[in-house]
C-alpha cells in the first residue's frame, strides 16, 4: 500500500487516502444482538484510531454481507481496480484489528498471517461499494 501518493480532493480540500477501511457496524453484524461477546464500541474506537493522512476509516451502516459477519473492507487505491479490495470476515478480536493496522501502515511485509483466515471473496454484486 503506497504511502507516497497525495491526491488532492478539490471538493473537500483534503488529501485523498491511499487506503480506505470500511467496517460494517451499524447493522446486525456490529451489534451485541448478533455477537454478545464482542466489545463493539471498543472495536470501533480501535478502528477509528487507525485513521491517518494515508488511511481513511469509515463505519458504514451495512456492507450487505451479513452472512459473513463483522466485515471489514480494506481498499488499497495504489493497486489496479480489480485488485484493490480485500474483504475480511469474522473480525471479532482486538488482535485482528491490530493486524489490520500493522498491515495498512507497514504493507511491505504483506498481510499478517493472522488475517489470512478472514479473507473471503464476495459474490459479484458486492465487489465495489
Amino acid at each position: 500500500m503506497s504511502k507516497n501518493s497525495a491526491k488532492g480532493s478539490a471538493d473537500r480540500g483534503t488529501v485523498s487516502p491511499d487506503v480506505s477501511i470500511m467496517v460494517c457496524q451499524d447493522c446486525c453484524c456490529g451489534t451485541s444482538r448478533k455477537h454478545p461477546n464482542v466489545d463493539h464500541k471498543a472495536q470501533r474506537k480501535q478502528l477509528l484510531a487507525l485513521e491517518s493522512e494515508t488511511v481513511r476509516v469509515q463505519v458504514v451502516d451495512c456492507l450487505d454481507l451479513c452472512q459473513q459477519s463483522n466485515v471489514v473492507l480494506v481498499r488499497d487505491y495504489s493497486l489496479p481496480r480489480r485488485d484493490r479490495d480485500t474483504w475480511l470476515a469474522r473480525m471479532h478480536r482486538s488482535a485482528e484489528i491490530e493486524a489490520v493496522g500493522e498491515w495498512v501502515n507497514e504493507p511491505a511485509g504483506g498481510m499478517p498471517i493472522e488475517l489470512l483466515r478472514h479473507v473471503f471473496t464476495p459474490d459479484r454484486k458486492h465487489r465495489a461499494p
